[in-house]
């Protein structure tokens, strides 16, 4: 299993990554209070010599997490061709709005070390 780990706003994110035989499971979490908020399964697939997604995404009532598990999900999913699991759940109270653009592209950064 790979672990990485960043700082941002005074608390830590994580992301977990495990293989399942050739797939990936993602777990994302962090911040003031850790949860499930969203979990996405990407799924590529070939048409002709285009490499595409298929992405499912399931988010948990009142929570935002589903276009960043949505993201991390079809970027490596496109990237190592194999089917992937992103399960996202981030939370720091009272984060600006400002703030977001950037701990997603955190994130996305952890992701890419994949």
């Amino acid at each position: 299993m790979l672990e990485i780990s960043r700082s941002f706003l005074n608390a830590s994110v994580t992301l977990t990554a495990e293989r399942l035989g050739r797939d990936i499971a993602i777990t994302i979490y962090g911040g003031d209070g850790p949860h499930i908020g969203a979990v996405a399964v990407a799924v590529p697939y070939r048409k002709g010599e285009r490499l595409s997604v298929s992405t499912s995404t399931l988010c948990v009532p009142g929570h935002k997490e589903g276009d960043l598990a949505r993201s991390v999900a079809e970027d490596v999913a496109k990237r190592h061709e194999v089917i992937v699991s992103a399960t996202c759940g981030i939370h720091y109270e009272g984060i600006a709005r400002e703030a977001i653009p950037e701990l997603c592209a955190l994130v996305m950064e952890m992701a890419s070390q994949l």
